[in-house]
């Protein structure tokens, strides 16, 4: 049974309290179709180097021998981890500057794919 079973209709909160009550501690493989946008930077401190990056051929991008297996969840009571991601993506906050500032243009569509929700304790 696979995570997504359920509805998108309903509020993403309300989804995330459902996928806790129903899947806590079950660790479950990914389908592919559910596979998250897989993106790199070619400079990590520009968000408009981003790449987009083949789940189904990794090799293309990291070289020879690299593949994915799988993608696996698992929901857990560790707790979340806060500010790593913003440490190593310094401009994460400022995505909207660079969507919007005509002297920076963000205008890659792809680099208008990327983003991240704040857990709920933000």
């Amino acid at each position: 049974m696979p995570f997504f079973l359920i509805e998108p209709s309903l509020p993403v909160e309300e989804r995330g309290d459902r996928l806790e009550r129903e899947f806590r501690g079950e660790v479950r493989d990914l389908p592919r179709q559910n596979y998250p946008l897989l993106v790199t930077f070619t400079d990590i401190n520009d968000p408009k180097t981003v790449q987009q990056v083949d789940p189904g051929n990794l090799a293309a991008t990291f070289g020879p021998g690299v593949s994915l297996k799988r993608i696996t969840l698992e929901i857990t009571d560790e707790p979340v981890t806060e500010g790593k991601l913003e440490s190593v993506l310094g401009w994460l906050d400022d995505l909207k500057k660079y969507r919007t500032d005509p002297n920076n243009p963000f205008t890659n569509t792809l680099s208008k794919k990327i983003g991240y929700l704040r857990s709920k304790s933000k």
